[in-house]
């Protein structure tokens, strides 16, 4: 999954870049479509139940307080961190002029709700500060609501949690008004059960293939791969974008059940590769922090009056670059001690 999990941090940088620089016109197609979202949230279901996935009862080894506990360790060291460093950058930002640069007294009560995880809830606020943090807000929500949604594949089954799943897909957003709008809008939710389902598929696949042939398994994961991709692509055309973020989450799905039971086959491969490893490693580091060093490169570049379409080269040979090595250098203080020595199998995986 890190090499998953690179790759999109990749994507989501140069798109996130396409705000303040002109690209070339193969590279702006590469980074062009809205699955990204979509993807997030299915990777991060997936990741989240696949440690309990192989388990013969359907329900987490620990109780919500450890789990709680896991995930504030995982998440809220480096958030806070970032979110400091991101006021401080845009304050020195302001004290120097550069475009972008906001001084604190405009930026101290977007901190508070961003420090709550509640910035998410606020139009206002979600995209202050750090424009990508709003995703976390939902995420993190969605995360606390895992043992709820086990709890009901525990007592109902797997059917009952896409019928809700079906519930959500016809659902109008926001019918029920903005607060519940996030576990109840299925462009947001249904990902993350898809993630979900997908990580019981690859940890047991005895229960799911009973009986089928290895070619059988092949192909029709490839096919509703295949498929939802092109389900996307259409919805995407027609500007229907919820029902091109569940496509992308089916697609999203059916690959990576795919990658885990052919390890072998080259997209797995190509996901291995050492360098997105690599970049995914530190990706949560990468993702908090690559909008403020953006802006503040696209400052530097509005002072020094360079127009949109010359900045490609000091972004590609300077920023990016900077960016990577600062996430990087972030996650080594803040992000990797807190961290387990030594990882379990599932983590591995």
């Amino acid at each position: 999954m890190d090499g998953l999990r690179g790759l999109l941090a990749i994507q989501i940088l140069l798109v996130h870049a396409k705000y303040f620089v002109v690209f070339p016109s193969l590279l702006d197609n590469l980074t062009w479509g809205s699955y990204r979202v979509a993807t997030f949230l299915t990777i991060s279901g997936f990741v989240l139940y696949l440690p309990d996935a192989a388990r013969d009862v359907v329900a987490p080894k620990r109780s919500f307080g450890e789990y709680f506990k896991r995930r504030a360790r995982r998440l809220l060291l480096p958030w806070y961190a970032s979110l400091i460093l991101t006021v401080l950058l845009l304050s020195l930002m302001a004290r120097f002029h550069l475009s972008g640069g906001l001084p604190f007294s405009q930026t101290w009560k977007s901190l508070l709700w961003h420090s709550a995880f509640l910035h998410s809830w606020n139009p206002e606020q979600r995209y202050t500060l750090n424009s990508a943090l709003w995703l976390m807000g939902f995420e993190w929500q969605l995360s606390l609501c895992l043992p709820l949604f086990l709890a009901l594949v525990r007592s109902k089954g797997w059917i009952a949690l896409y019928v809700l799943a079906g519930a959500l897909l016809v659902s109008y957003p926001g019918r029920w008004g903005y607060l519940p709008r996030f576990l109840f809008s299925a462009e947001l939710t249904l990902p993350f059960l898809i993630g979900i389902g997908a990580a019981r598929i690859a940890r047991r696949p005895d229960l799911f293939f009973r009986g089928m042939k290895t070619p059988f398994i092949h192909f029709g994961l490839l096919l509703t791969c295949f498929a939802a991709t092109l389900l996307h692509t259409l919805f995407v055309g027609a500007q229907r974008g919820t029902l091109a973020a569940h496509a992308a989450s089916i697609s999203i799905g059916a690959a990576i059940i795919y990658m885990t039971y052919f390890a072998r086959c080259w997209p797995a491969q190509l996901l291995s590769h050492s360098v997105l490893r690599f970049i995914g490693r530190f990706s949560y580091s990468l993702f908090l922090l690559h909008v403020p060093l953006l802006m503040l490169f696209n400052g530097v570049c509005v002072r020094l009056d360079l127009p949109q379409s010359g900045r490609i080269y000091p972004f590609a040979l300077l920023c990016f670059p900077l960016i990577l090595l600062i996430s990087y250098l972030f996650y080594c203080v803040f992000e990797r001690p807190l961290q387990r020595t030594r990882a379990s199998p599932d983590s591995r995986s």
